[in-house]
This record gives structure tokens, sequence and C-alpha cells, in this order.
């Protein structure tokens, strides 16, 4: 139903809609963002319901409370800030909209499609870059998930933990290295050459063009709004 093209058109759908939001129309990119997951990858929406989405939301809303606005409501007997929890809100939509969209399209389009699209584009190799540091991604959290539970069941975290934080985004960057250097190796052996165009039809969709057109209004009347 969606090819490379519509996939790339949600994607900058939601980031530029994300980043021009002000204040509570914010909700606007989080709404389409996940009215696109639902459509398109509904997989992606398992992140919201992650953990960690939730402790970074935790982050956000505690300096927000306290040191991003005058305390003028009072919450189980403490005074909070309002204003600095919408603002906190804010920025926890835009940043779930967004994760929402990136998971989507790194799990949607490949390496070679993206490659090849941004060549079309004039961007000559920024396709391929673009595609390792998107796909890696996924790889890159399951490394990072083996090396924590590996870390913890050694017994790690508890004593010195900020020698063991330090062991593991060591073990993280060499992880994510190796993942690199491996996507090169492969390419190469491929004869892939960054300077040497790729003729070759990226994957399209019926809904390719539809998609592009109502994202562009929907950015459009979000500006004027």
């Amino acid at each position: 139903m969606l090819g490379t093209p519509g996939y790339l058109a949600c994607l900058l759908r939601v980031f530029i809609s994300a980043t021009v939001a002000d204040g509570w129309s914010v909700l606007i990119p989080l709404a389409g963002s996940m009215g696109l997951a639902l459509l398109f990858y509904p997989r992606a929406m398992l992140e919201v319901l992650r953990p960690r989405v939730a402790l970074f939301g935790i982050m956000l809303m505690i300096p927000g409370a306290f040191w991003m606005g005058p305390t003028d409501t009072r919450i189980f007997g403490i005074w909070v800030s309002s204003e600095g929890i919408g603002i906190a809100m804010a920025m926890l939509a835009r940043a779930i909209a967004i994760l929402i969209a990136v998971r989507g399209y790194v799990h949607s389009v490949s390496v070679g499609d993206m490659t090849v699209l941004l060549e079309k584009l004039g961007a000559r190799g920024l396709g391929f870059a673009l595609g390792v540091a998107f796909n890696s991604l996924p790889a890159l959290e399951r490394s990072a998930s083996n090396a924590y539970m590996a870390l913890r069941l050694r017994g790690g975290f508890r004593r010195d933990k900020l020698k063991s934080l330090r062991l593991l985004m060591t073990t993280i960057l060499v992880g994510a290295i190796r993942r690199s250097e491996e996507i090169v190796v492969a390419a190469e052996a491929r004869a892939f050459d960054p300077d040497t165009p790729i003729r070759r039809p990226i994957g399209t969709g019926r809904a390719d063009v539809p998609v592009a057109l109502v994202a562009t209004a929907a950015i459009i009347l979000l500006v004027l709004l």
C-alpha cells in the first residue's frame, strides 16, 4: 500500500509538524503520528508502552513542575507550576510523536531504498549513511539491552555504579561500531560505491501520492494556525 516515498513523507510530516507546533497544538502531530502508525505499522505504537518512555516523562515533569514557571497550583499539598507542567507535557508529546514515526520508518524502509531515493533527490552518498544509521537503531537497542542484562547478571550496578555505567556505555559504543563496520563490509562485498549512481527502482505504493499530499496539507495548515 505504501512505498518508500510515502514512508518518507510520513516521517517528514511528523518531524516538521512536531517541530513547528506550539503549546497544546503539539497534540495534532502526536495524533497524526499515532494514526499513521496504526494504519501502516501498528507495532510502532508499542514504543509508548515501554518503561523508558514513562521514565523520560517523569524526568521532564519534575523540572517542569518546579522550575519552568511560577508555582500556582497545589497537588497533594505541594505547590507546582501549571505552566511548567504544560511545557513538559508538550515536550513529551513531541518526543513520542517523533519516536513513533522513526520506529515505523526504520522497520518499513530498507537501506537500499533510502539510498536510491536520496540519490534521486541529489544527495549522493547521504542515503547510504542515513540508511545505515536508521537501520542500526533496532540492532543497537537489542545490543544495549543484552549488554545491560549481562552486566546485571554478573553483579554490575551493585557496588561501583559509575564503573558499571562506564562499562555499559563502552560495550554499547563498541557494538555500534562493529555493527556499522559489518554493514560497510557487506556493502563493499556487493561492489557498492557511493560515487556510482544506483540504477534500480525504489519500492513505491499506490498510496504514496495521496499520503504525500495529505502530509503537505497538514504541515501547511499547522503552520498557518
